[in-house]
């Protein structure tokens, strides 16, 4: 019987190429296929132009001060309006002078693996 591949050939030599060919082939052909389709599908903005976004936080903080006490009936705290807004952060503004580093972070620092483990 004689083999129809020129001597010393094998069968991969020839296969394995052909069939990287194909694979990409197919791949290719796929891929075109579905951004295609994809761009049908998707279509394009009539206006390519991005509107800008109509939030702005300024006007939320400003929303928020303005906004006037509730009594809300479901068990939180009401909202005390401006004035209740600046006692707050001046309140957090004097913890943080008189308490600089949270004492969390000191105990931490002072602990040791082993000493985290034993627990």
């Amino acid at each position: 019987m004689s083999s129809r591949l020129p001597k010393g050939t094998s069968a991969t030599v020839i296969l394995v190429p052909l069939l990287v060919t194909i694979f990409l082939v197919i791949l290719n052909v796929s891929s075109g296929t579905f951004w295609s389709l994809y761009d049908a599908v998707a279509g394009t903005p009539e206006d390519e132009t991005a509107a800008p976004a109509p939030y702005n936080s300024s006007d939320g903080i400003l929303l928020i001060n303005q906004a006037e006490p509730n009594e809300p009936t479901d068990g939180r705290e009401p909202w005390l309006g401006e004035e209740a807004w600046i006692a707050g952060v001046q309140a957090g503004q004097e913890y943080i002078g008189e308490f600089p580093n949270p004492r969390m972070c000191r105990c931490s620092r002072a602990w040791t693996p082993a000493r985290s483990g034993a627990i």
